[in-house]
């Protein structure tokens, strides 16, 4: 009985980690999917994790406060493993608010479900999108590949705070702002030459209302532009989704 007893205990220190990571991780992680989606998908994963990590011979007999406590390390450890791979998604939904800023589009928005807010509609289209592009490179295999080199760099109930590890998650964080920044640039650069543009034309002409003319203007050339570009942002994208799951098996390894 005792057997039986000490292996439950491990599976749920193996879900605990695991079914954190599923409520926030890309594509699986998203409002849209069921609870009782994410709980399945959840247990599945551990199910099959757990004949691996029993043959560690990790130790659970513990009292019900250190066992409540691991609890709670190995949620903490899956939620921040999610966190990392949603930072270049939320570089893609980044990038859209940017493109969206600059067109003259950042107040035409749309109700996200999954964070229960307004957000701007490009910001949703690239989120998607990544998204897509992530499912078309495997990019979940990835990630739960990423789940299970966790449990050899970080032993269950071994999870810790340090400075290094707290060091790499803000450095893990700067991919926001690289993804976005790469992903808007050609968009960026057409706009800023449009607006460079009817700068010297307002100076040409100056009883011309260069505002009400470059406003629908600049609509539909950051949309033709969209439009054109779609294929590069693409390869783009998912050479950047390539190398973050490099990097973030890279994390998980030396947290």
């Amino acid at each position: 009985m005792e057997v039986y007893i000490s292996q439950f205990m491990l599976f749920l220190l193996i879900f605990a980690r695991i079914g954190a990571f599923v409520a926030i991780a890309p594509v699986i992680g998203h409002s849209a999917v069921p609870l009782h989606v994410k709980i399945a998908i959840s247990l599945f994963v551990s199910y099959l994790m757990y004949p691996l990590l029993l043959r560690t011979g990790i130790e659970t007999d513990m009292a019900f406060g250190l066992f409540f406590f691991t609890i709670i390390q190995e949620m903490t450890l899956g939620l921040l493993i999610g966190f990392v791979s949603m930072l270049i998604f939320a570089g893609a939904q980044y990038a859209g608010s940017i493109i969206s800023f600059n067109m003259g589009l950042y107040f035409a928005n749309m109700f996200d479900p999954e964070s229960s807010q307004q957000i701007p509609i490009l910001s949703s289209f690239m989120y998607l999108f990544s998204m897509l592009i992530f499912i078309v490179v495997n990019g979940h295999h990835v990630t739960i590949q990423a789940l299970q080199v966790s449990y050899v760099s970080i032993p269950i109930g071994e999870f810790a705070f340090s400075i290094s590890m707290l060091e790499r998650f803000i450095t893990a964080g700067s991919t926001i702002f690289v993804v976005a920044v790469m992903l808007s640039a050609p968009i960026l650069v057409a706009l800023f030459l449009v607006n460079v543009g009817f700068g010297l034309l307002a100076r040409v002409v100056p009883r011309m209302n260069v505002f009400i003319v470059s406003f629908p203007l600049k609509i539909g050339l950051g949309i033709m532009i969209l439009m054109t570009t779609m294929p590069m942002l693409g390869f783009v994208f998912k050479k950047l989704l390539t190398d973050f799951q490099r990097n973030m098996m890279e994390l998980v390894t030396f947290l």
